[in-house]
């Protein structure tokens, strides 16, 4: 079975949207006075664009928890997913990456890395499928509540300092679990104790 059909339509879809967007870029610029090169730092793109400005605004601790946040737990579980995951899945997975650089150094970086919920959220998925059910309900409840708070800021949920533990200690026994850790320790056990 021949692709071409398949890929010359994806091929049309990113043009048309390519398309769209410049049409609406240049209908702005013209019409309404929307020049993206007098106002935003975001078209410097050889003086390090959007990411520069964030990252001197943020600094490097703070910048890596939020690019940390969008994901938190799930980014780890979407590449323990990856061996896991069918083919397209990894294919739509890798095929995610340039465009998502691409934009984390244009955009506000963690709004930028929100948007790839696509490719990181069944990757993951792939991951805690494998795991007993408690332990995979604890995994999507414990992150998705760190993550709603840190991307809400709700009142009705507790700090994300707390947040961030139950998640990180369910996260290391997901580890525990998904890289057999168990059960490489028995088998040490085993060894050494001594034949009857």
């Amino acid at each position: 079975m021949s692709h071409a059909p398949r890929r010359a339509a994806w091929i049309g879809q990113g043009l048309l949207a390519a398309l769209v967007f410049g049409s609406f870029a240049l209908g702005m610029d013209r019409f309404a006075g929307w020049s993206l090169a007098s106002h935003s730092p975001s078209a410097d793109f050889l003086g390090g664009g959007w990411l520069i400005v964030w990252l001197r605004q943020e600094g490097w601790y703070l910048g890596s928890f939020y690019v940390f946040a969008p994901f938190a737990w799930a980014w780890l579980y979407a590449v323990l997913g990856w061996r896991w995951a069918p083919p397209r899945l990894r294919a739509l997975g890798l095929a995610a990456i340039p465009t998502m650089l691409a934009l984390v150094y244009v955009q506000t970086t963690e709004r930028a890395l929100g948007t790839y919920f696509f490719a990181v959220v069944p990757l993951a998925t792939a991951c805690l499928v494998r795991l007993p059910t408690p332990v995979a309900l604890a995994a999507a409840l414990t992150n998705g509540l760190f993550t709603a708070k840190v991307g809400l800021s709700s009142p009705w949920l507790p700090s994300s300092a707390l947040l961030l533990m139950p998640a990180a200690v369910v996260c290391a026994y997901v580890l525990w679990i998904d890289l057999g850790l168990a059960e490489v320790l028995a088998a040490r056990r085993t060894r050494r104790q001594p034949a009857e």
